[in-house]
């Protein structure tokens, strides 16, 4: 590969070239890192929207309880019906939210209300 093909490929990033290499080499250590943190990131993403899709496969939804443990998120698997019965004994905002969330992914809370209320 030629110098100026090099360059060329760099495209708008050309500029690189005047950096020292001590900062292209922080420089690459620091995207290194960020681009690992992306990378967990996005797994943890498909992975959710996996879990997400068995749950709604069983008419399960996944729900934070409001306290943490050791301020670990504490998440319980319960099946709709029950999630909209205990969002019903105990309204909050953020449960109106919920609602609106598991309507967004499909789930359908009208015949849920009415198994509920069987």
């Amino acid at each position: 590969m030629t110098i100026n093909s090099i360059l060329e490929e760099m495209g708008p990033n050309v500029d690189l070239i005047a950096c020292s290499n001590d900062w292209l080499t922080s420089h690459s250590q620091l995207l290194t890192s960020k681009l690992d943190r992306l990378n967990e990131e996005l797994r943890a993403v498909y992975l959710a929207q996996q879990a997400k899709n068995k749950l709604q496969q069983q008419n399960l939804v996944a729900i934070m309880e409001d306290h943490c443990k050791n301020d670990a998120a504490i998440i319980r698997i319960i099946s709709l019906p029950d999630a909209l019965r205990r969002q019903r004994k105990k309204p909050t905002l953020s449960g109106d939210k919920q609602k609106q969330v598991w309507e967004a992914d499909g789930y359908d809370l009208h015949t849920s209300e009415q198994l509920r209320s069987a």
